[in-house]
């Protein structure tokens, strides 16, 4: 067990938590401007519509025609709110990740159905979606993560997307893997 000094309006409170609390929410750790020396933490709060942990790969090939971009899904995260409503559709979720290439579909994973949980667990070898790109390419490439049910109706209702390229916001995480390639990026990216 660990405790945290918080301060409010004058008074301190002591916060105790767990190793388990502290992998469940990003803590940022800064130091206080008015004193100097003295460390507090802040604590980052998780996406409405929960969070998403991929591990993004990209192997470069000598020639630059047979380069590869990997990503697996490891993890799936949410708040209890988020939990409860996705239950108000009454329906089995999925997860998908598609890998595009100039808008266009070149390879994808979908998970098995799962119900609504506050975190959902695959396993890396299964959950891996690969495309071989040309180097000259790596611009138009993007990936695409849904979180989606089908209701009685058969229609698809999103609850959730995401996207890693260039442009989204996670545009440094996706950058770095590219400067290095061979090296694997594990990362948080947030369903809107």
């Amino acid at each position: 067990m660990r405790q945290l000094l918080s301060r409010e309006k004058g008074s301190q409170k002591i916060l105790s938590f767990t190793q388990r609390d502290c992998d469940r929410v990003q803590w940022k750790k800064t130091l206080d401007t008015k004193c100097p020396g003295n460390v507090f933490f802040v604590y980052k709060r998780e996406n409405k519509k929960g969070q998403l942990e991929v591990t993004l790969l990209y192997t470069a090939s000598e020639d630059g025609l047979n380069d590869v971009i990997q990503v697996t899904v490891n993890r799936l995260r949410c708040s209890v709110a988020t939990m409860q409503e996705q239950e108000q559709f009454k329906a089995l979720l999925y997860l998908k990740a598609t890998i595009l290439e100039g808008n266009k579909s070149e390879s994808y994973w979908k998970s098995d159905r799962f119900e609504p949980t506050i975190s959902a667990r695959w396993d890396p070898n299964a959950s891996t979606v690969k495309l071989t790109v040309f180097k000259a390419n790596l611009p138009k490439v993007s990936i695409y993560f849904s979180l989606g049910c089908k209701n009685k109706m058969a229609k698809k209702e999103i609850l959730g997307k995401a996207s890693i390229d260039e442009k989204s916001a996670s545009a440094e995480s996706w950058n770095e893997c590219l400067r290095n390639p061979g090296i694997p990026k594990t990362f948080w990216i947030n369903f809107e």
